[in-house]
Parts: C-alpha cells; structure tokens; sequence
C-alpha cells in the first residue's frame, strides 16, 4: 500500500512519515504540502536515513500523485497558536480542509482518509459530505486521548502501561469520554477507588489546558505521529486489534450523521467494523452530550 500525507512539511505529518517508514508498514509514502522547500528537504533527508531500517520510497508530490495511495492523511492546518480547546481552530482550518476536499474530488477513485486536522470530529464529517465516499473510509484520529487515558493510569497507579487495556470515546477535546469502569490492568478490573484515581482524572481532563500553557508554539507531533502509525498499522495488516477513531455513525449508539470517537475494527478497506461499548448510564449522558457539542459546531458553519 502506498501513503500520501498532505501537510507532510508540517510536524505531525512529517513525523509520521518518518516513524510509518522505518517501520516499513507501506512502500511509499508521498508528502504533499505547500511549503516546497521544506517538503524536499524532509524528502531528500528521510530518503537517507530511512535506508538504515526499510525499503520504503519517500518522495515529494503534489494532488495529482496522490492518485496511486490507497491512505491520505490530512494534517495541515493553521499554525499551531495557544488557544483554550481545540474547536477555536474550527473556522481557520475549515477553508483549508475544503479546498483541499476540492481537490481529492478529482481523484478516480476512493481512499481511505486519515483525518487530522482539528476539530477532528467536525472535519472527518465534513470531508465525508463533500467527497460522498463510503463512510468507511473516513477515520478520524483521536487515538491520542487514549494513550493519555493509560499514561494517566499507568502514572498514578504505578503499574505498567503495557498491561493497561483502556479506551476513550466521544470528541477528540474537551468532550472526551474515558471509560473508566472499563479499564483493566492484566486482564482485571482496576481498582477506581481513592485519590490516585481521582489525581488521573484530573491529568486527562487538565492535559490539553496544561501543554497549551506552555505556549510552546509546536502541536503534540511525537505522541500524534505514534498514534497516527497505530492507525497505519491496523490499515495495513500489521496489526489487528481494536483502536479508537472518529467514525461516521449511521444508527451506532442511536446516531446519526456526526462524526465521534469509538473503537473500530481497521483493515485495507478502511473502517470495518465499529464496536459499540457497553455504557454504564454516566458514560452514555456524557457521549450523547459529546455528540450533541459536535452537532452543534458542524451545524455552525453550514453542515
């Protein structure tokens, strides 16, 4: 499978790249942006060093290449600037996102697309009413406010992140929706009593406030690039456990036309399987709210 990243100049894009190709999860990776020079020099440095670990061919393209992929990730945006949650990006990124719709309409045929470009939930379901692909091939990330859900755990409880299976649902934002009475620690239900639970729920829900304060200038590209090659990896075969994405409901949980997180089944056709999760009544208000917010901010700029 070949892989086109539009916004590849950019940190979360080029990151991936990077990390999907020394992991030799696909044989191309194309990197589109519209900061040439830094798209060729990503090319020109990630063609060396790349060569140590995988055959993967990295080259600089524009849209018209994009037609040999079978994955787009989209993750250009506005420059990263300190806002308070991520929808303030809405209205600055909408015109990039649909211009950029413009122009994969001229594709022959349907992609899977990668949507990660903020607000992830509103944009995954934008793109699927311009483009009026299935639905299946629309993945929203948002598989980072799991990994911060065990980083969490694993932090205050003292117990290993890889033995930690635990899952967060609805906006990727303030929204989230961490299933707590669904965690386990090797195969078991983990103990939510006391205060070390209640200081991990307060570093999930304080996350994004916290890194913003930094007024760093830069996205969380690391962590995004790690998540993003999860996503790849499922794509791709490489992997087949169940992961977190913005998914198009049609009736899963009792909705309808948005776009939220939940864990899906990922293969070479995109999406093919969502898994609803069993909802204590607390987790459903708070998802069915989560999905109401997003409805409202599709609702706001006209979809």
């Amino acid at each position: 499978m070949k892989l086109g990243i539009i916004g590849g100049a950019g940190l979360v894009g080029s990151t991936t790249a990077f990390l999907a190709g020394i992991q030799n999860l696909v044989s191309e990776i194309k990197l589109v942006d519209l900061n040439r020079k830094m798209q060729m020099s990503h090319t020109m440095d990630m063609g060396q060093a790349m060569l140590e670990y995988s055959d993967t061919n990295i080259s600089a393209g524009d849209y018209a290449d994009l037609e040999e992929c079978d994955i787009i990730l989209l993750s250009a945006s506005l420059p990263e600037r300190n806002v308070q949650n991520r929808n303030e990006y809405l209205k600055g990124n909408l015109s990039i996102v649909e211009s950029i719709c413009t122009e994969l309409q001229k594709l022959s045929n349907e992609k899977i697309l990668i949507m990660a470009t903020n607000p992830i939930d509103v944009f995954n379901y934008i793109a699927w009413k311009i483009l009026k692909w299935d639905r299946s091939k629309f993945i929203g990330f948002c598989y980072n406010d799991t990994i911060r859900m065990k980083w969490a755990l694993s932090k205050e409880l003292g117990i290993n992140y890889q033995d930690i299976e635990a899952i967060c649902i609805g906006e990727h934002g303030e929204g989230q929706v961490p299933l707590y009475q669904n965690a386990r620690h090797l195969g078991k239900p983990l103990d939510l009593g006391g205060d070390k639970i209640e200081s991990a729920k307060s570093q999930i829900s304080n996350w994004f406030k916290d890194y913003q304060s930094l007024e760093s200038g830069r996205t969380s590209g690391w962590t995004s690039a790690v998540g993003l090659t999860e996503v790849i990896k499922r794509i791709t075969g490489k992997e087949k456990t169940p992961i977190s994405c913005s998914a198009v409901l049609n009736g899963e949980y009792g909705l309808h036309d948005l776009s939220i997180g939940t864990p899906v089944e990922l293969g070479e056709q995109g999406i093919v399987r969502v898994i609803e999760e069993n909802l204590g009544k607390e987790d459903e208000n708070r998802y069915r709210s989560s999905a109401e917010k997003i409805k409202q901010l599709i609702n706001s700029v006209g979809y």
